[in-house]
């Protein structure tokens, strides 16, 4: 279990997920990067690297 480091809302990351990986915190929309699974940790997305039309997240956590 991880929080949001915008909006504290806790996510439950799935086992799958390596590092790198993308989510959206469902409350309130943040990109998300998984930066490590031994403690899960992750980081918010410059909005930069937010624009690329290419890019989707893997998931909703």
């Amino acid at each position: 279990m991880v929080s949001c480091p915008v909006c504290q809302q806790k996510l439950k990351l799935s086992f799958l997920m390596l590092p790198g990986a993308l989510v959206v915190c469902p409350k309130c929309g943040t990109d998300l990067r998984v930066v490590s699974r031994d403690p899960d940790r992750v980081e918010a997305v410059p909005l930069e690297e937010t624009l690329n039309a290419n890019a989707k997240p893997e998931s909703y956590a």
